[in-house]
């Protein structure tokens, strides 16, 4: 262990950071944090430290970037699975001399880990069109809290044998096991990729004309709602082949009328996964709602004090907004978010002057039994991301 204090953002501190490069040592190490009451954080490539309720005292990390490479790929299956400190820059690498892909679009790939991806559930604007890497987990290795070393699922698409708990552990930020290794269903890669953009007056016009679009062009993949600088632009990605996609240029531009502009590559969506990233600083919220939904919540989200940008999905229902935390204290954004029908919320991230006891999640409802009943059977010792989350 490397004995070094670590300063986060939200007050995390690690005493020590475990570097543990086999299965044993993770399970040895929940072990013993879990005999002395020690707090644990999991840590892939550190890009989504800036998430979590505010905390005090001490933590011990795990950092599993030395549990990396391929364990397994069969390009013919199209499957294929990753030790969890692999970056998805790897993953995307070694998947590419096939010609093949995990359908997502991340920031910081250098950086970011499959097994932080699955952990974390993060998706990006290409949902609508793939999905969610939760519908790509086939199975997965895990420690538990308490060090029981176990995998579900397997590497053949039609197992379901333990499927669901791959599923869990999608999105659980860490609080019931460490992943260790993801199977994956991959697909081949696209020999086209173009991206439209349209800037409009007004939220309403943007909608219309997504609107427009996802009825007549089903190969849109991606489809997002930009405001910044007071312009709402509307941006639209075509996947596919290339002869397909060439027949629907025209008609999409037609569509969408004149001062459309085209990109005939991934350029575009590198710089918007870039600039919607968690940070570490400046307040930045993430809204997750019905489709229906999404139009009403970002017309009353572009009215609050301090909002200064915005990218909204209708057809996935997500809202991302950034704003100024010089013009909104906290304890109005929070009864401002609870007051949002229907929808969930996640504070990405916050100065810890700003938000002082401000939760990063929504309340989770009647459902918080549920997960803590979960909790307890994978982390009985509770030391798992122990005050961060919801459980």
């Amino acid at each position: 262990m490397q004995q070094e204090t670590y300063a986060l953002p939200q007050g995390l501190t690690f005493s020590d950071i475990a570097r543990p490069e086999s299965i044993q040592e993770i399970a040895d190490i929940l072990r013993m944090a879990g005999e002395r009451n020690v707090p644990v954080v999991p840590i892939g490539g550190g890009t989504a430290l800036s998430v979590g309720n505010p905390v005090s005292g001490e933590f011990l990390g795990i950092d599993l970037r030395n549990i990396s490479g391929v364990r397994s790929y069969e390009p013919a299956d199209l499957t294929a699975s990753f030790h969890a400190g692999t970056t998805l820059a790897d993953v995307h690498a070694v998947l590419a001399e096939q010609g093949q892909e995990l359908p997502l679009d991340m920031p910081r790939m250098e950086q970011a880990t499959i097994g932080g991806l699955v952990a974390t559930g993060f998706s990006g604007p290409r949902r609508l069109g793939s999905g969610t890497l939760k519908d790509l987990l086939i199975g997965c290795a895990y420690v538990r809290g308490d060090g029981l070393v176990a995998k579900a699922g397997g590497m053949l698409v039609k197992n379901v044998s333990g499927f669901e708990i791959p599923r869990l552990l999608h999105g659980s930020w860490g609080s019931l096991a460490v992943l260790t290794s993801v199977n994956l269903k991959i697909v081949p890669k696209p020999k086209a990729d173009f991206t439209f953009s349209r800037t409009y007056d007004s939220l309403a016009d943007a909608l219309a004309g997504q609107k427009i679009l996802l009825e007549r062009h089903p190969l849109i993949h991606a489809s997002v709602i930009e405001w910044l600088d007071d312009a709402w632009t509307l941006h639209a990605r075509l996947l596919g082949r290339e002869v397909a996609l060439r027949a629907q240029v025209a008609s999409i531009e037609d569509d969408l009328g004149s001062g459309t502009a085209l990109i005939e590559d991934d350029r575009f969506w590198r710089a918007y996964n870039e600039r919607w990233s968690p940070a570490d600083d400046g307040v930045r919220v993430v809204i997750g709602a019905r489709p229906h939904r999404v139009p009403d919540i970002a017309v009353d989200i572009a009215s609050w004090p301090g909002v200064t940008s915005m990218a909204a999905s209708a057809p996935t229902g997500g809202i991302r907004f950034v704003l100024n935390p010089d013009l909104i204290p906290a304890s109005e954004l929070s009864n401002r978010l609870d007051a949002l029908d229907g929808a969930t919320w996640v504070l990405e991230s916050a100065p810890a002057s700003w938000r002082g006891g401000l939760p990063a999640w929504s309340d989770p409802g009647a459902s918080i039994s549920i997960m803590q009943s979960i909790k307890k059977q994978f982390d009985p010792a509770g030391i798992l991301n122990r005050g961060r989350l919801v459980i």
